[in-house]
């Protein structure tokens, strides 16, 4: 009988060690886990905060071309009122034309190309932001 009783002890006290170490183990894995997770959050956070500075960049850069497209626009338009509002159509044929400068077109049609071509450089300049954005949030990590 008190092999028995010993015995019996000697089960509970492996069953309690066995487990306290699973319980530790899980612990320990749980503290590995959340380490982990932590180191990721930091790692993504920073190349967050890298690629959301160069398309801040990338932004004022489309702002600055914005900005030059518009100020190049005002004088264009300052620069045609010296022209005369009518066309000036040659009487006879109109294949004597000698250069297509665009030098001969009255007020109103320059002015509808020069906003046509502003119009233009906006479209090119918010593609050109849009690709360099695409590529810089789809560039693989380093």
């Amino acid at each position: 009988m008190f092999s028995l009783i010993k015995l019996g002890i000697i089960a509970l006290l492996l069953t309690a060690i066995g487990w306290l170490s699973y319980k530790a183990g899980q612990d320990s894995l749980r503290a590995d886990m959340a380490e982990a997770v932590r180191v990721a959050t930091i790692k993504a956070r920073e190349e967050e905060q890298v690629k959301q500075e160069k398309v801040n960049a990338i932004a004022q850069q489309q702002h600055s071309d914005l900005q030059t497209i518009n100020a190049q626009l005002v004088n264009d338009v300052k620069r045609l009122h010296n022209r005369s509002n009518k066309r000036h159509l040659p009487k006879d044929n109109k294949t004597t034309c000698k250069s297509a400068t665009g030098a001969n077109l009255s007020r109103p049609d320059a002015e509808f190309f020069i906003r046509e071509a502003a119009r233009a450089d906006t479209i090119r300049t918010a593609l050109k932001a849009c690709y360099a954005y695409a590529d810089e949030i789809s560039r693989p990590k380093k």
